[in-house]
Parts: C-alpha cells; structure tokens; sequence
C-alpha cells in the first residue's frame, strides 16, 4: 500500500492513536498527523517507498520500524528516513 502511494490503505493498518517518531526525533500522534506525514512523503517523493524492518506485536498493539526512501526533488534534496510506529493494529 505504501509503496503505491494508497494514502488510504496505509492509513487503513494504524489504529486511531497511532505514534510516528522518525529518525530526527520528530513525533507524530494521531491518524490526523499521521496522515499528513504521508501525504507530505508521498507529495515530494514521488518514487518513495517503504521498507518494513521489524515488527513486534503483544496484547493487541504493535511496534514497527520502517524505511522511507526515494529521491525528492532537487529543491528538496535526497530522502532517507526512518520511522518507529506504535499503536498499529495486529
């Protein structure tokens, strides 16, 4: 879903109060703000993706780290982050 950009299928697998904390210390908290971090994303990285690293799930929450990556435009420069979910759904 992630790497075709589906905004809404992304958004779809984060429970209501998911967090985003991206490589830079960043925080994101809430559908609302994790739907705008990927419209951003997918808005100046046209050929990103996501790569799943880890995912660690318990007691109906999950904990997983992810790859953003694509190059951006040159106004933008290159594209590299991380990104630590909780709250997704299992």
């Amino acid at each position: 879903m992630g790497n075709r950009h589906d905004l809404d299928g992304v958004l779809a697998c984060f429970h209501p109060d998911a967090i985003i904390v991206g490589s830079d210390g960043s925080r994101y908290d809430g559908l609302d703000a994790v739907r705008t971090l990927y419209a951003e994303q997918f808005a100046i990285t046209p050929d990103g993706r996501c790569e799943l690293r880890s995912f660690v799930a318990a007691d109906g929450k999950g904990d997983a780290e992810s790859l953003f990556q694509g190059t951006r435009g040159a106004d933008v420069g290159s594209c590299l982050d991380e990104f630590r979910h909780r709250g997704q759904r299992t």
